[in-house]
């Protein structure tokens, strides 16, 4: 998909060979925040959620009231510094949790900061087989059906390319931009919204782009 915004003196307009995934930088906190809380709320089903919460917090991992018990940025960073203390006391079947912390522990170090390492790809291509390793044994072995949210997605199918193209790493983009044009378009959004498993999701989002381009 490319794109093209104009109207109006001194539009810019993209290319129209430019896609839209290589013009938008990839979320770096958001991401972060996001494979954590993930397999933290799997953790939440498998062990005593008190418990694990009273363990994050001897590490001053605090654990805020949304996202049914979630961590931001900083505690999730937190989180990652501290796998192996966490995860000291938990059951052997967890194991693919770990490791797939593990790696997205090092596609950060990796990726995340304002230099890209060398091994950026291997890290990732790494982290991607630990995640589907853990989808399969969550269904296989603890009978849970895990599904990938969207942060998760764009970990495993788009960072990769997306470095491949920018050759730096993801520490050098602001988020408050996005972040600014994302409320911006709450109010047209809300309009289109619908579940992301209606059938019409797809097609109402699209809808609320050209609605707001329009404007």
């Amino acid at each position: 998909m490319c794109w093209w915004v104009g109207g109006g003196a001194g539009d810019q307009r993209g290319e129209p060979d430019t896609t839209i995934l290589s013009s938008i930088p990839l979320p770096e906190l958001h991401l972060l925040m996001g494979c954590v809380n993930w397999a933290l709320e799997l953790l939440y089903k498998v062990v005593p959620k008190d418990d694990l919460q009273r363990r994050m917090r001897s590490k001053s991992i605090s654990v805020h009231g949304y996202h049914s018990g979630g961590l931001d940025g900083n505690n999730s960073s937190n989180f990652l510094k501290n796998l192996d203390f966490i995860f000291e006391p938990l059951p052997d079947t967890l194991q693919p949790v770990y490791t797939m912390l593990t790696t997205f522990k090092k596609v950060v170090d990796s990726c995340f900061s304002m230099d890209l390492a060398l091994t950026y790809q291997e890290d990732i291509d790494t982290f991607n087989q630990s995640v589907y390793n853990m989808i399969d044994h969550c269904q296989g072995i603890l009978n849970i059906n895990l599904k990938p949210t969207w942060k998760m997605h764009i970990l495993v199918c788009h960072l990769k390319p997306f470095l491949d193209e920018k050759q730096t790493g993801l520490g050098i983009y602001c988020e408050q931009t996005s972040e600014a044009a994302h409320v911006m378009m709450q109010p047209t959004t809300k309009r289109f919204k619908r579940r992301s498993d209606h059938q019409l999701h797809g097609a109402k989002l699209f809808r609320s782009a050209c609605d707001y381009s329009a404007k």
